[in-house]
């Protein structure tokens, strides 16, 4: 592990597209998703994006036809594919993150909070009473429902499944050269370069990567773009205290072929203890960059996955 005196975030990927290359881009689950491909035909693009339409039909938590918003509201849904899958990777995460990924924190994000609709800073006894238990989510021959009042957010894994199963359909597809966004969580299927950016200076780029290996997925969660009224009431917010966490301004991960869990494990380090964080990822197959406040980077394994460009 080696701490380095520097300033990284991966925010945006700076691709030399080639001529023969396709790149759309779409407003799907919240962000902006974008999709390049080599040499292939436009409605495999067009099917990509279908799918992630698909998954935010499914999982999130602000349409109101999406099965997430109708089981928050109305405490029990059918499953679908999607939903099933989700709820068994977040209950993995759970266990192995020891409790600090847990999607009921929708009770305090989504209740209470109001991340992205009606937001607004909630007292310290609406805090306090606030349900955050993943053991009230029942499941029973195919139909999920919410016990004691609780809420599911799932924007600490959704982006991060969605962009595999985009890669999934990609590579049955037998396309070997693509790339896929989703704010902060890409997969890069054959290789690809980078360039990262500051996130206390959104116009300086300060440092270039290009992986090593295919199927890189990576994940990047930060405390400095979403809050309510300023920085101090971000949206990451530990479920074990109901509290912001301030140890970290970004934590970036990197994995192969896994941008749920990728996406998942960056949310859990975000919201632990700093030491509690470090010895969490060093047991994970990762490689990553964690940013404190105080803009120094302390990073880990980074050269299995990425090189300087």
């Amino acid at each position: 592990m080696q701490k380095l005196n520097l300033i990284i975030i991966i925010t945006l990927f700076s691709l030399s597209l080639k001529a023969t290359e396709i790149t759309r881009e779409r407003f799907i689950m919240g962000t902006i998703a974008t999709i390049s491909l080599e040499n292939r035909d436009k409605n495999q693009i067009q099917k990509a994006f279908d799918i992630l339409r698909d998954v935010e039909n499914s999982l999130s938590s602000y349409k109101k036809d999406a099965k997430v918003y109708r089981l928050n509201h109305k405490k029990t849904v059918l499953m679908d594919k999607y939903l099933y899958e989700i709820l068994q990777n977040s209950y993995k995460m759970y266990k192995k993150s020891n409790g600090y990924f847990d999607i009921t924190i929708g009770f305090v994000t989504k209740n209470l909070y109001q991340f992205g609709e009606d937001e607004r800073v909630p007292s310290d006894n609406e805090l306090k009473d606030g349900v955050i238990d993943i053991s009230s989510i029942l499941v029973d021959n195919g139909v999920v429902s919410l016990q004691n009042g609780i809420m599911l957010d799932l924007g600490g894994i959704a982006k991060g499944y969605g962009v595999d199963k985009v890669s999934q359909y990609l590579q049955e597809q037998n396309i070997t050269k693509a790339r896929v966004s989703l704010s902060g969580d890409i997969r890069c299927i054959n290789l690809c370069k980078f360039q990262i950016q500051s996130p206390f200076a959104e116009d300086e780029t300060i440092l270039s990567f290009k992986s090593i290996i295919p199927n890189l997925s990576i994940s990047t969660s930060g405390s400095y773009r979403r809050f309510v009224k300023n920085r101090k009431y971000h949206h990451l917010i530990n479920p074990k205290t109901k509290k912001q966490t301030y140890d970290f301004v970004s934590v970036t991960i990197f994995k192969q072929k896994d941008n749920t869990k990728a996406d998942a494990i960056a949310t859990a380090a975000s919201v632990m203890p700093k030491q509690k964080a470090i010895d969490f990822l060093l047991k994970e197959d990762v490689g990553f960059i964690l940013i404190e406040k105080d803009k120094t980077i302390i990073s880990s394994n980074l050269d299995t996955f990425v090189k300087a460009n």
